[in-house]
């Protein structure tokens, strides 16, 4: 399971444009398949690998350099921080484009955005 985790600083949505994010994210996550620890990834880029593989490829912790299924989680949930779970199998997001996730008010759902290297915004059909 792939996880993303929402900072607790709140920025007001606008009137005119209610995507614009509520929160952003600050930490990029997966939890061990094996152990169910969690392990920070260090970029959105190799996240979206992970993510886009993790059906076929289960995530584990000797993926990570160094970290093995035995060394203490690099995370842990607290009342912090807000945690959310992203789809895994979502095909990675075309270079040059930006996939941008809106937490909804009621924190009931993510909506993902996709946006072109112009800036156009490109219609999510799932």
């Amino acid at each position: 399971m792939a996880l993303k985790e929402q900072s607790p600083a709140t920025r007001k949505t606008s009137r005119k444009n209610p995507r614009v994010a509520a929160r952003s994210i600050d930490t990029y996550t997966v939890q061990c398949n094996k152990c169910s620890k969690w392990r920070v990834i260090s970029t959105e880029e190799e996240y979206e690998e992970i993510r886009s593989k993790m059906k076929e490829s289960p995530y584990v912790c000797d993926k990570k350099l160094g970290i093995s299924c035995d060394d203490p989680a690099d995370i842990e949930y607290n009342a912090t921080r807000t945690l959310l779970i992203d789809r895994p199998g979502i095909p990675k997001t075309p270079q040059g484009f930006k996939r941008s996730l809106v937490l909804r008010r009621d924190f009931s759902r993510m909506d993902a955005y996709y946006f072109t290297p112009t800036g156009k915004e490109v219609e999510n059909t799932q």
